[in-house]
């Protein structure tokens, strides 16, 4: 499973499959998201600057993850 976001944007978020997925997904919720702005004349957010950091599961607990997945990110960390 892999989530993208867009924290400038609250609840701006895609939750799919693969990372391709994703990337598309969340492109597409950004685009709706600002014409939805424009046509109720709302403000757009500024952005806010974040750094995503992937940890691979096997390089923290081995047999973590269930068997084929042990290259799967477990968490990430955000700075911001």
């Amino acid at each position: 499973m892999f989530v993208a976001t867009c924290p400038a944007l609250p609840g701006c978020v895609s939750h799919v499959r693969t990372r391709v997925e994703a990337t598309e997904n969340i492109r597409e919720a950004i685009e709706g998201y600002l014409r939805s702005l424009r046509k109720h004349s709302e403000p757009v957010p500024r952005s806010i600057l974040e750094e995503v950091i992937e940890i691979p599961a096997d390089e923290i607990a081995d047999g973590f993850r269930p068997r084929g997945r042990q290259n799967t990110p477990i968490g990430r960390i955000r700075a911001r």
